[in-house]
């Protein structure tokens, strides 16, 4: 199975499990259903070629295709709010200890993986709140996490002096 069919199936799981009424979880297919498209030019335009794509990027859908599937792997790993926030294409995680956070992190990364999906390791950052700031860093795999002072994920500016 090619690895953009696959992350349809788990849309379309996803959207079942979340009670979309079968009718609609048809619709979301056709759009997605032999996707094709031509290239247009001073010289002409292409003959039609296929698109072979997961999900249409930056549309409105995309985004809530992408936290209905998020929510669907992680569902049985997430904490209560605050611990846990999903927004549009971020996770946003909190965790008493930097051991706690690498755990958690840790055991996102894995749960994604058995859904085929990837944590992007160079783009996760953590941030240190509180007076208890250390100089070690949260690894994933081996590969340790940029450590910031500041993040404007989830929409909004946040920094280390709350």
């Amino acid at each position: 199975m090619r690895q953009y069919n696959y992350y349809r199936e788990l849309i379309w799981m996803s959207l079942r499990k979340h009670g979309v009424l079968e009718k609609c979880v048809r619709w979301i297919k056709i759009l997605y259903q032999k996707p094709s498209s031509v290239v247009g030019c001073s010289a002409g335009t292409s003959k039609l070629f296929p698109v072979e794509v997961g999900v249409h990027q930056r549309s409105v859908l995309s985004s809530l295709l992408f936290i209905l599937c998020v929510e669907t792997v992680t569902r049985d790993i997430q904490k209560p709010h605050p611990l846990c926030l999903l927004y549009a294409y971020d996770v946003m995680l909190a965790a008493e200890t930097r051991e706690e956070l690498q755990a958690e992190v840790q055991l996102w990364k894995d749960s994604l993986q058995r859904y085929g999906l990837r944590l992007n390791i160079e783009k996760t950052e953590y941030m240190e709140c509180g007076a208890r700031k250390e100089d070690n860093t949260i690894c994933v795999d081996g590969n340790d996490l940029k450590k910031v002072a500041a993040s404007t994920k989830l929409g909004r500016s946040e920094d280390t002096t709350v």
